[in-house]
């Protein structure tokens, strides 16, 4: 069915941003991961093959990086240690565009976004999450009295940043990191979303789970080499634009 639909509309490049996403539900439907996230873009790379199209760009996770303890992150860390089968479900899916880009001469981006965010994004998330919590006055679950760290990024400041690498030219295969490079605490984010929200949130405290990561911190300086203009939204105003758009997709 895919290789149908390509050859109709005969694509010069593929941005391939579908996944099954999760790391605490990856470990109850591993093969559901395992079919969606590498046997689907197993398919993306052999329509490319057969087809011709000689430019894929394809959605990464910081969750590759595990527990590494380093301050920022480079796109050449040690990425073999994940902690749950979706980071390692991506791992997989960068070692395959390697490969095809190596065999088949595909030039291949991969985008490694840090903690994505923002109008219409996933209700799995923290932001979301906690904001619908917080309306609903309803109990959230924040792990490790809220001292993990994430490196929150903007969803327009990733659509900028992919609008700008197509233009350019790439070779092989090729790994951006896609961060705000300024990690902060689920509590701070907790304190922010109270402040635009009005309201005080109800909060029960837990132990972290084996799949999460304690701190992600992306280091773009690669990405500013190929996508030079500034663009970084901070946490304060991208979560005070969240919680607008929240409260007029909600009608409260």
């Amino acid at each position: 069915k895919l290789k149908i639909i390509l050859k109709k509309i005969k694509p010069k490049l593929i941005i391939h941003l579908a996944s099954e996403v999760g790391v605490r539900n990856s470990t109850a439907r591993p093969r559901s991961y395992i079919n969606t996230n590498i046997l689907g873009f197993l398919n993306i790379l052999e329509c490319a093959k057969e087809l011709k199209i000689n430019k894929i760009f394809y959605a990464s996770s910081s969750s590759v990086y595990g527990n590494n303890i380093k301050k920022d992150l480079l796109e050449n860390e040690r990425t073999d240690n994940p902690l749950s089968i979706y980071a390692a479900s991506k791992k997989s899916v960068e070692i395959l565009a390697s490969a095809y880009s190596h065999l088949y001469k595909i030039n291949i981006v991969g985008l490694r976004f840090f903690t994505v965010y923002g109008p219409y994004g996933r209700p799995d998330m923290a932001i979301f999450k906690f904001t619908e919590a917080i309306y609903k006055k309803k109990i959230i679950q924040v792990y490790d009295n809220g001292k993990l760290e994430r490196d929150f990024t903007y969803i327009d400041d990733i659509i900028f940043h992919i609008k700008n690498i197509i233009k350019k030219k790439i070779v092989g295969h090729q790994i951006f990191n896609i961060g705000n490079t300024n990690p902060i605490t689920i509590k701070k984010v907790i304190t922010l979303l109270e402040e635009n929200i009005g309201l005080k949130a109800k909060i029960n405290f837990s132990k972290i789970p084996n799949t999460e990561v304690y701190k992600t911190h992306a280091n773009i300086s690669k990405l500013k080499k190929i996508s030079f203009l500034k663009k970084k939204t901070p946490v304060k105003i991208g979560i005070y634009s969240f919680v607008k758009w929240f409260k007029n997709y909600k009608k409260i």
